[in-house]
């Protein structure tokens, strides 16, 4: 049941202003402290660090992280931003960047990933911090990639509506069909492969856009895939509540409640988490048979 979301920020004018890499590391920091992670949180940190291992004192990994963390604490208290605080720290060399594969710096862009442990109320939960911060820095095109099922297929999110990605579902459907037709360990799989291929087409050709590069324009919940019961036929002690919130509500501590009731709660709370102007039907994710 694990999955990862993987994404990645780029300037839609060529560059972020360091006032609008401040305000996407916010949005992040606000969904992070409001929402309730099971696995891991929404970070949205364009200047993430971790311990430089060449300085003498780094001998060992503890200490690395026990040395930038305390540093970390004093420049906090001076108020500054954390995105301030990580240039600092890398400028002292008690730490080093880590430098996204896409961007050397992140006023060109930079990426991140969260692990959601199958959970579908927690992938909620990232696609929706994205979408906010889509909405509050303008700037911001938002590749998001969900390695589980709760999207239908890769997409671009600006300004709080979207576009799927063309690049990335190209490059599934180049895998999947590799997949299916030349490797054969594994063949029990081919139709299926076949199926998932044929499906992120139709994606792509259903909301193709006449544009170049496409504009975002759909809402979000276009690209969701309602929970439906018969996706987790293997579990069949679970409600549709339960497999929102995790199976028998543990990630919640909801066994001993009603976890459907439960979740809608969830769900008015990250309603008003989203910005003026994002309406998403998020409710519609829950579907009965």
């Amino acid at each position: 049941m694990g999955r990862t979301l993987h994404y990645k920020f780029k300037p839609a004018n060529g560059k972020f202003t360091p006032k609008q890499l401040e305000k996407l590391y916010d949005v992040g920091k606000i969904w992070f402290e409001r929402c309730k992670w099971t696995c891991e949180a929404i970070s949205i940190r364009p200047y993430d660090v971790y311990p430089n291992w060449e300085a003498p004192q780094n001998y060992k990994c503890q200490v690395g992280w026990e040395i930038l963390n305390k540093r970390w604490d004093e420049l906090s208290k001076q108020n500054l931003h954390p995105n301030e605080i990580s240039k600092l720290l890398v400028k002292e060399k008690i730490a080093n960047f880590f430098h996204s594969r896409w961007s050397e710096d992140p006023k060109y862009g930079f990426g991140g990933f969260t692990k959601t442990g199958g959970n579908e109320l927690n992938s909620l939960q990232v696609v929706l911090a994205l979408t906010a911060a889509s909405k509050v820095v303008k700037n911001a095109v938002i590749s998001l990639h969900d390695e589980g099922r709760l999207l239908k297929c890769g997409i671009v999110i600006q300004n709080g509506l979207a576009m799927p990605d063309e690049e990335d579902i190209d490059s599934n459907i180049s895998y999947l069909l590799g997949k299916a037709l030349f490797d054969k360990s594994y063949k029990d799989h081919k139709e299926q492969f076949i199926e998932l291929s044929k499906e992120l087409y139709n994606m792509k050709e259903r909301y193709r856009s006449n544009t170049y590069p496409p504009e975002p324009s759909y809402e979000i919940t276009e690209f969701c895939r309602p929970i439906n019961i018969e996706d987790f036929e293997d579990y069949p002690e679970y409600n549709a509540g339960q497999i929102m919130a995790g199976f028998e509500g543990e990630y919640f501590g909801l066994s001993s409640k009603d976890a459907e009731s439960e979740s809608y709660k969830m769900i008015a709370l990250l309603q008003k988490l989203l910005p003026d102007g994002v309406k998403v039907n998020i409710a519609s994710k829950i579907e009965k048979k």
